[in-house]
């Protein structure tokens, strides 16, 4: 389909405005964000010896910080993976340098 019309005089009328992208879905990517909080108090988080952590505000606010991260890699890519690479150094990075099991 063209964007062009023509009237019936003959001339071609060019001021169709294209489709606007609205861009992301803003409650899809809240509610993303409060299940990915949501995820990090869940049961299984509740039974770890370091329950006390996943409760804490700070692990809480860097967690929404990480999604936040992880959300913006998918919508500029289209792919996963950078996510997924971010998400799993944040991860090991915390665990090898800042875990409180010692």
């Amino acid at each position: 389909a063209s964007c062009v019309s023509n009237d019936s005089d003959g001339s071609t009328d060019s001021a169709a405005a294209p489709a606007q992208d609205s861009g992301p879905d803003i409650v899809g990517l809240l509610a993303g964000q409060a299940i990915f909080i949501v995820y990090h108090v869940d049961y299984v988080h509740a039974q770890s010896p370091l329950r006390h952590v996943f409760l804490d505000l700070r692990f809480l606010a860097m967690a929404l910080i990480l999604g936040v991260a992880c959300q913006i890699a998918v919508l500029t890519t289209g792919s996963l993976w950078p996510g997924v690479y971010m998400h799993w150094l944040w991860v090991w990075s915390w665990l090898t340098f800042f875990t409180f099991f010692r």
